[in-house]
């Protein structure tokens, strides 16, 4: 195994302009895995889960021909919400079967967890206060020598430790509307002069414009990828998704413009459908890498 994402099962229902859709497998780390999938298949997925996970994720496993050793079976019940988008493209949960907040505390892993299952890993995609949620990560990554990408999380505790967030990783990634408040400006530009500051290499996402990759000082800025010259149908995903390709590139050694341009074409084929991806396989990647190309 070459690279995992380590995250946060939620079982979807979806509300937005084009449709319903319910009973989706999801969540944030799900979302990464498959972003992660469609450009490398030697990847693992780390999540907590209830006695029903394979209920809801199993046709995507077995369709996609992935292993299930990486579940954590934890959990009284998988986690379950509804997404509900209004017009301007912003999303609430609604209909939450049970108390989302404190389920993702219980089905975060620990470094413990994990640690027998990840020789030879060179890149890990962590979201959330990790810090906190998954003790052992940071020295993890320090013992095994192998990358890790950030998906900030609009949490108190992770705008306040900031700096220890980042000491942790090798590289994080946020989207507008997180950076505006953790920079407190409603100027993309000034969010990018912060997030220059920090001196942190950044995959920045400002939605359906596109997205900014930011290192030792240097912004570069690559338009969205459009599938047959327009915009999919579905958004959700799509930030988890990009920043897992991203992380893959950046740990492949891809330029600042490559990681972006990759990372925006993965989030195109997630916003394709409804729900995750259904099919990954040595195709769809394929079909992934010749799209980028083409953009590129």
């Amino acid at each position: 195994m070459k690279y995992a994402v380590t995250g946060i099962s939620i079982v979807n229902g979806i509300v937005n302009n084009n449709g319903r859709a319910e009973g989706l497998p999801g969540g944030g780390g799900f979302y990464a895995f498959t972003g992660l999938r469609m450009v490398e298949k030697d990847s693992e997925y780390f999540t907590g889960a209830g006695p029903d996970y394979m209920d809801w994720y199993g046709d995507w496993y077995r369709n996609n021909g992935v292993g299930t050793a990486g579940i954590r079976y934890k959990l009284d019940k998988t986690i379950a919400e509804t997404i509900v988008y209004d017009n301007t493209g912003e999303y609430r949960a609604a209909g939450t079967i049970v108390d989302t907040s404190a389920q993702i505390d219980a089905a975060s892993l620990t470094a413990d967890e994990i640690r027998d299952d990840i020789d030879g890993l060179k890149g890990m995609y962590l979201a959330n206060p990790f810090l906190r949620q998954s003790p052992g990560m940071a020295q993890l990554r320090l013992e095994h020598g192998f990358k890790v990408m950030w998906e900030y999380t609009r949490d108190r505790e992770c705008q306040e430790g900031i700096h220890d967030y980042l000491d942790a990783c090798d590289i994080w990634s946020l989207n507008l509307p997180e950076a505006e408040e953790l920079f407190g400006t409603d100027r993309e530009e000034a969010c990018i002069e912060g997030i220059k500051r920090l001196e942190r290499p950044c995959f920045f996402r400002v939605g359906t414009r596109g997205s900014y990759m930011i290192s030792e000082g240097e912004t570069v800025f690559a338009p969205p990828v459009l599938l047959g010259g327009k915009l999919g149908i579905d958004a959700t995903g799509c930030g988890n998704t990009s920043t897992a390709a991203a992380m893959w590139a950046f740990c492949e050694g891809y330029g600042l413009r490559e990681i972006a341009v990759l990372a925006n074409t993965v989030a195109a084929f997630n916003a394709a459908q409804f729900g995750p991806v259904p099919l990954i396989n040595g195709d769809l990647r394929d079909k992934v890498r010749k799209t980028y190309e083409s953009v590129l």
